[in-house]
């Protein structure tokens, strides 16, 4: 039934949504949550889980992009996350690494993206 969905000539529910929007939902969400939260644990606690969702969704979209696409990325796939970002005082950073360093990392807590 999946498979059918993403098959689909016809523009379907899933391929209207647009990631750009509902990544900007899920900010201003968890902005109303932690206005609502008395205290910093609290807080840091709200803003833990949804990051782990965050993560967990970026993952899982982008492998659902590689199994059931028809056409292999016949579109290409957009990386999920800006290539430069600022900090509140202007400081442009990347999430991009430009260096080859071997890094060691625990995969049971780390999510890691990988495209092609």
């Amino acid at each position: 039934m999946i498979k059918d969905i993403f098959r689909n000539k016809k523009r379907s529910f899933l391929e209207k949504l647009d990631p750009t929007n509902e990544f900007k939902y899920t900010l201003e969400f968890v902005k109303e949550v932690c206005e609502e939260e008395k205290t910093k644990e609290d807080r840091i606690l709200i803003l833990d889980y949804m990051l782990s969702v965050i993560r967990e969704d970026l993952k899982y979209d982008a492998l659902t992009n590689i199994f059931y696409k028809e056409k292999w990325f016949d579109k290409g796939l957009r990386l999920p996350l800006p290539f430069p970002y600022y900090n509140k005082e202007g400081i442009k950073f990347s999430i991009y690494e430009a260096d080859d360093k071997i890094r060691e990392i625990d995969l049971a807590n780390e999510c890691v993206l990988v495209f092609p």
